[in-house]
């Protein structure tokens, strides 16, 4: 590899962070202390909020789709392009169905995260690929990062597709993402005001955060 493509990976591994980074200290922090709602109020902290996690998802993605394009023929098969090429295409088609099929039914609030700024906001469950799969967008929703890497036979392409799904599957996705309440499409159980108030004053989150519960 030159070092132009040591250099285009290793800034979508750095946008990859900053995304997963972001978004993990921020809900943690309103999940926490209400740290945006609490100084801006619901949904001028929840604007805040999804503007810079929006910059960081679409650096996110544009980054990775650089590495594969500045890094192809890196990955050598042992099959025919005639094979490599269309189920490399049937991985991008199927995934992004499947995402924007999900991102459609939960909304384009929920899927910014909106119930961890609005806990009375009712979150759509059980519609669409819900009804089927616990996480589509976590699962099937990164088959176009597999897709693309065949597409383009990037090696690189490849792993930081394994890595990319690593930082946000349930598994152990959830804790580094920051999606301590709820992750898209599924509930969990919300601790009481006493136990977020004790929380917070174990961890400190700032006097400027009043501790209290939106209901």
């Amino acid at each position: 590899m030159t070092v132009l493509m040591w250099l285009v990976v290793g800034y979508h591994v750095a946008s990859r962070l900053a995304y997963v980074g972001y978004a993990g200290v921020a809900l943690s922090r309103q999940k926490r202390c209400h740290s945006f709602t609490a100084r801006w109020g619901i949904e001028p902290g929840f604007r805040r909020f999804r503007r810079v996690a929006a910059i960081v998802m679409i650096n996110d993605g544009a980054s990775f789709v650089v590495a594969c394009l500045v890094t192809p023929h890196t990955l050598h098969l042992a099959l025919p392009a005639i094979v490599v090429i269309p189920v490399g295409a049937l991985l991008v088609f199927l995934g992004v169905a499947v995402k924007v099929w999900a991102g459609a039914a939960l909304g384009a609030r929920a899927y910014y995260w909106y119930d961890f700024f609005n806990p009375a906001a009712v979150i759509p469950q059980g519609r669409g690929p819900y009804r089927v799969l616990r996480n589509p967008m976590y699962t099937v929703g990164y088959l176009p990062t597999y897709g693309l890497a065949l597409l383009t036979a990037s090696l690189p392409g490849l792993a930081a597709a394994v890595f990319d799904q690593a930082r946000v599957l349930p598994a152990g996705g959830e804790a580094a993402r920051g999606a301590v309440g709820r992750s898209r499409g599924r509930l969990t159980e919300r601790p009481t005001s006493g136990r977020v108030c004790r929380r917070r004053a174990q961890r400190g989150c700032g006097r400027s955060a009043p501790c209290r519960i939106h209901r």
